[in-house]
């Protein structure tokens, strides 16, 4: 999460600066668009509402192909899977462990990741709901460097919070899940690749049934719209607070109680 400073301008709190490692502003899943909610589980996990953590049609299928492709075979992946993996990462990554972190992303340990991550995909599902496993992998999601969380990702690119996404900007959204650096629309290199995925995560909604295929055919034969707001970090953001703000850290970093 970030954290903010604020202070008072006419008795209102006003927020004069923001700190993060990662741009992360987590929400409920009553504050996510249904559009948004729909296109990730048409895309990444049509049977999410079903099962009960793992897909086992879809990992059994995948286990076959990427026996037969060498590894290079579709994930198999329910989206509550998908949730484990990022959070062990994340985890990792935050405790700095050079162990835990190579077992999350080295090669060799494939196979052992991934009969962790249906082991405790079953426990999760018996402990959280769908709806609140649905927004915490949307919150987890990495959109971009710098750019966390559905929330993070709706005001950077699109200048909307994340209740407020149309079918084309979930639907761009949605696409990133694949690969964020690689179909981020803000990058010259990618607005093809970019267009193409989106487009295909309509068509995945239209054949859901969410929307008609006429919406789709609609949605389809619109650019995409981006209207980016880079979101400035520390205290130096706004110079007419800039001293204030300052003072504030050094206060807290040098506070006992922190």
């Amino acid at each position: 999460e970030a954290s903010n400073i604020y202070a008072i301008k006419d008795g209102k709190p006003v927020q004069v600066a923001r700190f993060f490692n990662e741009n992360r502003i987590s929400v409920g899943f009553d504050e996510i668009s249904p559009n948004m909610l729909r296109a990730a589980v048409d895309t990444e996990d049509p049977r999410f509402y079903e099962h009960g953590g793992v897909d086992w049609v879809s990992l059994t299928r995948a286990t076959l192909t990427n026996l037969l492709k060498a590894g290079k075979g579709p994930g198999g992946s329910t989206i509550t899977m998908q949730y484990v993996k990022n959070n062990l990462l994340e985890a990792a990554i935050l405790s700095g462990d050079a162990e835990a972190i190579a077992m999350q992303t080295d090669r060799a340990h494939a196979l052992q990741r991934k009969f962790q991550e249906v082991r405790l995909a079953l426990a999760l599902e018996k402990n959280y709901s769908k709806q609140e496993i649905l927004a915490g992998y949307l919150n987890l999601s990495f959109f971009g460097t710098n750019i966390n969380g559905v929330e993070a990702a709706s005001e950077y690119y699109f200048g909307v919070h994340a209740k407020d996404l149309d079918v084309p900007q979930a639907a761009m959204l949605t696409a990133m899940l694949k690969g964020a650096e690689l179909y981020r629309p803000d990058v010259e290199e990618n607005k093809d690749r970019a267009l193409n995925r989106r487009n295909y995560v309509i068509q995945n909604m239209a054949d859901a049934g969410d929307i008609s295929q006429a919406e789709a055919d609609a949605y389809k034969a619109t650019p995409i719209k981006l209207n980016i707001n880079k979101v400035p970090v520390g205290c130096e953001a706004d110079q007419a607070t800039a001293f204030f703000c300052d003072y504030v850290v050094w206060s807290i970093r040098n506070s006992p109680e922190f």
